[in-house]
């Protein structure tokens, strides 16, 4: 599969381009070609982060962003504010990391027909950026940087990403370890939403009715036009300062109506779970999406390894959290191990 390397703004070549990000890092931006089994010939939009120099066994980390995201959820930039990048974090520790555009989101393609943007067509296109990913490391494509044959593939994912990388995992295996963060196998609840009773959780048909509210006119294109305003009190604590707010709603991408559908079908998702057979590091917050933690560990009983991680002082969108750095650091360390 062929690399494409891109300007920022997608119009020319260019190879081993430094970022002036605040950190020692070089950054390149890349594009993707695939081939899917439903939408055929699409392109992933990615950016590839790394330190100047690597060392061997080198750890390499594809970072799926959630609904109504696009790759900045894991390069956040702060104007007055440091330490909000997930990416500056990794790469200080070694880490090769490819952020990237889901299909159908940001400047990855967009298919014609939108209900063929499922969780799964998303996933697979994952897995192909991956295993394109590593090929590329091991002949020294990326960033200007010497080629790596022995590299450690990692998958991260957030929310949807999460669903999408564990759909990776389970249908293609393009990873050795895969950390899902904020993302609920057993029942999605979106917090703050409720039951037509008013005390019980909602019902999937419930939740699939409040996001097409939610979506409003976008509802009918396939690609929906969240109102990130109306998600703030599910995806940020209230000591979230109106910056990062501001800075993080500006990276506000369409989200697939298929693959939001797939996110509120118990039915899809613990079969997708259960089917890893890697380590698994899963994280939530005190206000997320699973309103049993404990129990999501179950649902990946195909793997022998299956770490739970609970992130006080935040809500669903963890990077943006004050304490986003306890969750870095913890699974940072996770992401290391041989």
């Amino acid at each position: 599969m062929m690399v494409e390397s891109t300007t920022a703004t997608g119009q020319s070549p260019r190879t081993g381009t430094v970022a002036d990000s605040g950190a020692s890092m070089a950054s390149e931006e890349v594009v993707f070609p695939v081939e899917l089994s439903q939408t055929g010939k699409q392109r992933i939009a990615g950016t590839v982060f790394a330190p100047p120099v690597l060392s061997g066994n080198v750890v390499a980390l594809v970072a799926v962003p959630g609904g109504t995201y696009d790759r900045s959820y894991w390069d956040l930039h702060v104007p007055g504010l440091a330490g909000y990048s997930f990416v500056e974090a990794a790469v200080a520790r070694g880490c090769v990391i490819l952020a990237l555009d889901n299909l159908g989101t940001g400047a990855s393609s967009r298919p014609e027909d939108a209900d063929k943007v499922t969780a799964a067509e998303m996933a697979e296109a994952v897995a192909h950026v991956a295993k394109a990913f590593a090929a590329g490391l091991g002949t020294g494509a990326f960033a200007g940087l010497a080629p790596q044959p022995d590299v450690r593939m990692r998958g991260v994912g957030h929310s949807l990403g999460g669903l999408i990388l564990t759909t990776a995992q389970a249908n293609h295996r393009p990873f050795e370890r895969i950390a899902v963060l904020g993302t609920s196998f057993v029942e999605q609840v979106v917090g703050g939403s409720y039951s037509e009773d008013g005390q019980s959780s909602p019902s999937s048909e419930e939740q699939i009715r409040l996001t097409q509210q939610m979506a409003g006119a976008s509802w009918e294109s396939g690609y929906l036009e969240m109102p990130r305003e109306m998600l703030r009190p599910f995806f940020h604590a209230e000591d979230v300062p109106d910056e990062v707010l501001r800075a993080e709603e500006a990276g506000v991408t369409v989200l697939p109506r298929h693959a939001a559908i797939d996110m509120y079908r118990p039915g899809l998702l613990a079969p997708v779970a259960r089917k890893v057979e890697v380590p698994v590091f899963l994280a939530y917050s005190d206000a997320d999406v699973s309103a049993n933690p404990a129990a999501e560990v179950a649902e990946f009983a195909g793997s022998r390894d299956v770490t739970l991680f609970r992130l006080p002082g935040s809500a669903h969108c963890h990077n943006a959290a004050t304490t986003r750095e306890v969750l870095w650091d913890r699974l940072l360390l996770w992401v290391a191990i041989p």
